[in-house]
């Protein structure tokens, strides 16, 4: 069986990655099989899955050959989100019990989780000759049309399941998106506001709810249920974030610094986190208060943390600032413990126009680590500034080799820009949207370009596309923009149409 990995299913199945695999023994000892699975059953009853998957690790390595042995133990990786181990449990108890229903029903959901529609289409048949009327069995059918955009099919299988089970989530969830990919999202949304209001408490529905929002650009639908995930999934940081700016643009101050302090004491040092929550403040707050706000932030954080909360005030242009958090690293030696803060500070010499300490400032952090993005990035931008375009493109392109670095890929564009080369520009532009094909910096790094070229018109269709996909006030505005630039009446009306003022 092929080991791919696993990428989250839209339909509703959210597994994590797991890539490790299932270490199996060899021994037969029956006694002592049925003694790992008893004990992994205590420890099932207790809620410790994890010990209960040992256990059964175990028990199938002294006896292998109990079909429900290994149905249980894919059954309790697939609860850990351990996906590829849960398909190779399922596959050993189906190899043993071909008429195993359960085995092939997760099986079945595993492999669609895992767009793996072939490996899929070989469980289904099987699984739906047993019983033809199967939930899992006809939801994997179904989502192996939608994703061979065989909608008309995927719809029929949809009703199907509705009629079958219309207590479950799963029909209603794929017509959804087979109402959204058929140009009908703001149906598939009110379709699953209905079953919200039946079980107002499921975070999957309520999740998929929220994409289809933003698809129509619902933003009162978007700020209430962001607010209520933040309740159903308080372990999801994204979600705390999101209610941020719902509360923020309801006017609603007390609950949006209740949540704040909520943040600040839950993930007080992660910077992923606290790098959003700085993003908030630049985007809700007026420059000062952020930048006072993010600097209070950045002197009491870790040295990761404390990187990038500088790296946002550089970006707002609050050097002064940024170069009294940076000040006491300048004479330490690179560590381990300083390395991002050394980045950093290269990212800030060349910022203050100090190109040519910032390249060795820059330098000196890739000396002990020679992949950090920031000291690679800082130094490609010292590069351009003293024209050695070669130089700079090694660096921007390790960067974005390393992550997709949004900042590094419009270097790279800026970087053909700067020497004319036309062609290889509008490829890089277009590479970097390809990359981060929900940021509206890139389309407007990449629309003046185009108008800076001649190319208005470009520039409105580039704005328009995206407009249409990401469907908020600041695209549609883009949009308008460009269409002004481009002296296009109509192209101005259908932005004005979009939410454009």
């Amino acid at each position: 069986m092929p080991r791919r990995g696993f990428a989250p299913f839209p339909l509703g199945i959210a597994l994590a990655l797991s890539l490790a695999p299932l270490v199996v023994g060899c021994g037969q000892n029956a006694s002592k099989a049925m003694a790992a699975e008893a004990k992994a059953d205590s420890y099932l009853a207790a809620g410790d899955k994890v010990r209960a998957a040992a256990m059964l690790d175990a028990a199938v390595g002294f006896d292998g050959n109990d079909a429900g042995r290994w149905i249980k133990l894919g059954r309790v990786r697939r609860d850990l989100n351990q996906p590829q181990q849960a398909v190779d449990a399922f596959q050993q108890g189906v190899d043993l019990d071909p008429g195993n229903i359960e085995g092939l029903q997760n099986l079945a959901v595993l492999y669609i989780a895992g767009r793996q529609f072939e490996m899929a289409k070989r469980i289904v048949d099987p699984l739906l000759s047993l019983s033809s009327n199967d939930i899992a069995g006809l939801l994997a059918t179904g989502a192996i049309a939608y994703y061979e955009e065989r909608y008309a099919d995927a719809d029929k299988i949809a009703d199907q399941l509705i009629q079958l089970s219309p207590d479950g989530k799963e029909g209603y969830l794929l017509k959804a998106h087979v109402l959204e990919k058929t140009g009908r999202a703001a149906q598939g949304a009110r379709l699953l506001e209905r079953r919200m209001a039946i079980t107002p408490d499921d975070p999957e529905l309520a999740q998929q709810l929220l994409a289809l929002y933003r698809s129509i650009g619902d933003l009162q639908g978007v700020r209430s249920i962001s607010i209520r995930l933040a309740t159903l999934r308080p372990d999801d940081p994204r979600y705390r974030l999101e209610s941020l700016r719902a509360y923020q643009a309801m006017g609603n101050i007390a609950e949006r610094d209740r949540v704040t302090d909520y943040i600040l004491g839950r993930y007080r040092n992660n910077p992923s986190v606290l790098g959003a929550l700085a993003d908030f403040w630049i985007a809700a707050l007026p420059p000062a208060d952020a930048t006072k706000r993010i600097a209070q932030l950045a002197s009491g954080a870790n040295g990761v943390t404390k990187a990038a909360l500088t790296g946002r005030l550089i970006r707002m242009g609050a050097l002064n600032e940024a170069g009294a958090l940076l000040a006491p690293v300048a004479g330490q030696p690179v560590t381990g413990l300083n390395v991002d803060l050394h980045a950093m500070l290269a990212t800030l010499l060349v910022a203050q126009g100090k190109i040519k300490e910032g390249r060795d400032q820059a330098e000196m952090a890739l000396s002990f680590d020679g992949g950090n993005d920031v000291a690679l990035l800082a130094r490609a931008r010292a590069h351009v500034a003293l024209k050695e375009y070669d130089k700079a493109l090694t660096d921007a392109q390790s960067v974005v080799a390393n992550d997709s670095n949004e900042a590094a890929s419009l270097l790279i564009a800026d970087i053909y820009a700067k020497q004319g080369n036309d062609l290889l520009a509008a490829s890089a532009f277009g590479e970097a949207q390809n990359n981060s094909p929900r940021s509206i910096g890139v389309v407007k790094a990449r629309t003046a370009w185009l108008v800076g070229r001649g190319r208005a018109d470009e520039a409105a269709q580039v704005a328009g596309l995206f407009a249409r996909q990401v469907n908020n006030g600041d695209a549609w505005k883009l949009y308008a923009q460009m269409c002004r630039a481009a002296d296009d009446s109509i192209c101005l009306m259908q932005a004005r149409a979009g939410g454009a003022s």
